[in-house]
């Protein structure tokens, strides 16, 4: 679990005004005291974990990505340059999100999966097993992507 009552405050964009945040040990990023980000999770100098989200474990959280909202990220994932994932969206063993894509509600990436561009994968949407989803594509509702590519 993060540091509460670090005795620093960060604003991060998000209405909320300047909220109680600390810097991260492995990368400097910034982490909300509400949100977890483990000790061995990477949040990068520019990047930030704020709400109830959570980096766990091996996550790196790269470049100007944001996590927030009741999101997760774990196992060895990977968010990166512009992304975003929030909501109670899930982001897991070993996939990557990336170049300015988002994840959010209750989306899933899973199993190696690439989500890049400016795709959106939203509601209960399911991308696992390396499929690779990229460009403008929208994924919504119950869609599951098993290993395929798709490009917008």
């Amino acid at each position: 679990m993060t540091a509460q009552n670090s005795g620093q405050v960060h604003d991060f964009g998000d209405q909320l005004g300047r909220v109680p945040a600390h810097r991260h040990p492995l990368g400097g990023g910034w982490v909300a005291d509400t949100a977890r980000a483990d000790a061995t999770a990477y949040v990068g100098p520019n990047a930030a974990v704020y709400g109830q989200a959570a980096a766990i474990a091996t996550s790196r959280i790269e470049d100007f990505a944001r996590i927030s909202g009741r999101a997760t990220v774990a196992q060895n994932a990977i968010v990166r340059d512009n992304a975003q994932v929030f909501g109670d969206s899930l982001v897991t063993a070993d996939a990557v999100v990336s170049e300015g894509a988002w994840v959010f509600e209750r989306a899933h990436v899973t199993s190696r999966a690439r989500i890049s561009g400016a795709a959106n994968v939203q509601g209960a949407a399911i991308v696992t097993d390396t499929a690779r989803v990229g460009g403008q594509v929208t994924l919504r509702g119950n869609t599951r992507i098993d290993g395929e590519t798709v490009r917008g």
